[in-house]
């Protein structure tokens, strides 16, 4: 199948954890998830995704629903200074079997958040 699924905001419900050197990231919708690993390496002083997996379940096909199911764990994306925030227009990730995630317009930061804030915001 060949298709574009978008997950709308206002339909997303998010939660997740955080630890001394790992947090997560889940976006629920009603088709499925999107799940984001980060990691923080402080002797490089930096915070990325390191892992970003999703199902969804959408008939992008005539024969109706299916569940599409990606993993990558081997990943460096996102990357930003700890207490900075990532925020970028366009990422795509090859999650294989001919899956990718797209993200668009994403702001997101994970660790020392001050105030209830997003940090300096930056995009590599």
């Amino acid at each position: 199948a060949n298709g574009t699924f978008i997950v709308q905001p206002s339909k997303t419900k998010t939660f997740g954890g955080c630890m001394e050197i790992k947090a997560n990231l889940t976006i629920s919708f009603e088709q499925g998830f999107i799940t984001f690993l980060f990691n923080k390496n402080v002797a490089n002083n930096t915070v990325y995704v390191d892992g970003v997996s999703f199902s969804l379940n959408y008939p992008f096909t005539k024969t109706g629903t299916q569940r599409y199911i990606a993993n990558n764990a081997s990943l460096h994306v996102f990357a930003a200074k700890i207490g900075h925030s990532y925020s970028c227009r366009e990422e795509s990730i090859y999650m294989g079997s001919g899956l990718y995630l797209d993200v668009n317009k994403d702001r997101m930061q994970a660790f020392n958040i001050t105030n209830n804030d997003f940090g300096y915001r930056k995009c590599s």
